[in-house]
């Protein structure tokens, strides 16, 4: 493809044995390279990981979980510069590339993709790879920039979202503890207010709501 832009694949991991190579065989004939972060797994995940993509030049980091703010963020400073383009996506999510997606057509800073789960919606997964991107939020994150970004939505490409990863199991109360904490660092957080009352409701926890 005359002028393709290259693609770098971005996740963060931990204990997705049973689902990472689902997800890796979906995209790694669309990636150019790719920069994986787990954050503890003790199952197989790291090893399917080298497998799955041993063909294609990247990299696999172990790091310490703290939360998704500041771990996503993470990810995104390893993976600056190594492709025109940056590709997020979780283990349990699979990429779908439409015929008509054409990398040489990007030239936004960053794209929203269709996220089809239980809702449809669009979030922005495809970045600019020289851009200073990270994740503001300790659950719930919210991506951000050092300015004013460019955001338009892109259509030839679509997330699949199973809901079936290492992370899902014990979503609510996880968020919980992120949440809580992250309300002891700043009290005054109303986003974190929110999502901490929604969680709670979710796990029927009425009182703390």
């Amino acid at each position: 493809m005359k002028n393709a832009k290259t693609l770098c694949l971005v996740m963060i991991v931990r204990n997705e044995e049973k689902v990472i190579e689902r997800c890796l065989n979906r995209v790694k004939d669309h990636i150019d390279y790719w920069v994986i972060v787990d954050t503890g797994s003790d199952d197989k995940t790291p090893d399917l990981i080298q497998k799955t993509l041993s063909d294609i030049p990247g990299e696999l980091h172990h790091r310490p979980w703290v939360n998704f703010g500041v771990n996503r963020s993470e990810s995104l400073r390893f993976a600056k510069g190594k492709a025109d383009y940056l590709l997020l996506c979780d283990a349990d999510e699979q990429i779908i590339f439409s015929d008509k997606f054409d990398s040489s057509e990007l030239t936004e800073e960053a794209y929203s993709i269709g996220h089809v789960g239980e809702e449809t919606y669009f979030v922005p997964y495809l970045l600019r790879g020289d851009v200073n991107w990270g994740y503001v939020g300790v659950t719930h994150e919210f991506l951000a920039s050092d300015h004013i970004f460019s955001k338009k939505k892109l259509h030839t490409l679509s997330i699949l979202d199973l809901q079936d990863g290492g992370f899902k199991h014990d979503k609510f109360e996880r968020d919980i503890k992120l949440l809580e904490q992250g309300l002891i660092d700043e009290p005054n957080n109303s986003r974190y207010k929110y999502y901490l009352a929604n969680s709670y409701y979710n796990v029927k926890n009425y009182e703390r709501r």
